[in-house]
């Protein structure tokens, strides 16, 4: 390990074989490579096309566009990653993690994850009385357990608009209408697909893909043994709680998703943000 007193800038023909521990902050030349971890008491500034091993920093860390973590890297503060990064097994950030266009990861930890800027369509709810979610079900193919929830065999349709209460296991696919809302959790032994602008207040899981729709909100963990699409603007999780992002296969998530707590997808993710809410890191 090669301790550095104050800060450091790293240059392109650099090329130290050791751990560096910068007791200041660390700005990082545009194409440089650090072939060993860095840990860093301040905060770090990564150009474009820079590969590290892994990086640890007190403070906030800024990855310039295309960016490449082989490992982890981890912040006290946040992270800001811009377009057509690669962060490694891990990435965790203190405060924030906010995420570019084409950004790929497995893990993303935080109190807030944000793609691109954190902007959603507000939609005026008239207040529509819960009906029980029963009222919603075939009843010659449905029946509810001891617990209240509800259970079928075949798919189960929330209309637009409508509102209803209590938790649902579905043989077939579950499909919430737009702006609707169910008090309750859900669960699918195949596809969970929620309509622009809905509002799930519990938990969802679904055996194949999990779509959440435009503007649309989760507010527990999210899980499925397949896919997980979150549109733009759509949300999982509440600011100050804990949840979880979990997929078997991908995540794809789209410009302004936010999401609270852990991001975990076996087979990768990917953002799709949109050109104008990328993040513009500062690249030497």
């Amino acid at each position: 390990m090669k301790t550095i007193e104050g800060s450091l800038d790293f240059r392109r023909v650099d090329a130290p074989g050791h751990i560096l521990d910068v007791l200041g902050d660390l700005r990082v030349e545009s194409g440089a490579t650090i072939v060993k971890e860095a840990l860093v008491a301040g905060s770090a500034k990564v150009g474009e096309g820079v590969r590290l091993r892994a990086l640890k920093a007190a403070g906030s860390i800024d990855l310039g566009p295309r960016v490449t973590i082989e490992r982890w890297i981890d912040t006290g503060a946040r992270l800001s990653v811009s377009d057509g990064c690669q962060l490694g097994a891990r990435a965790t950030a203190g405060k924030e993690i906010i995420l570019g266009a084409d950004v790929q990861f497995h893990l993303l930890s935080a109190p807030c994850i944000v793609v691109g800027s954190a902007e959603s369509q507000s939609y005026e709810r008239h207040s529509v009385p819960s009906r029980p979610v029963a009222e919603f079900g075939n009843p010659s193919r449905c029946r509810p357990r001891a617990d209240g929830a509800l259970l079928t065999v075949s798919d189960f349709i929330i209309p637009d608009g409508a509102s209803a209460a209590g938790d649902v296991i579905a043989r077939g696919d579950i499909r919430i209408g737009r702006q609707a809302t169910i008090r309750g959790s859900l669960h699918s032994e195949t596809d969970v697909l929620i309509g622009e602008g809905a509002v799930i207040t519990g938990s969802v899981y679904a055996e194949r893909t999990l779509h959440l729709g435009e503007n649309a909100v989760i507010s527990e963990h999210a899980l499925t043994a397949g896919a997980a699409i979150i549109e733009s603007g759509a949300r999982v999780g509440s600011p100050g709680r804990i949840t979880t992002l979990l997929a078997d296969q991908f995540v794809e998530l789209n410009a302004g998703a936010i999401l609270y707590g852990r991001i975990v997808s076996a087979h990768g993710g990917v953002t799709r943000a949109a050109q104008n809410t990328s993040v513009k890191a500062v690249a030497n």
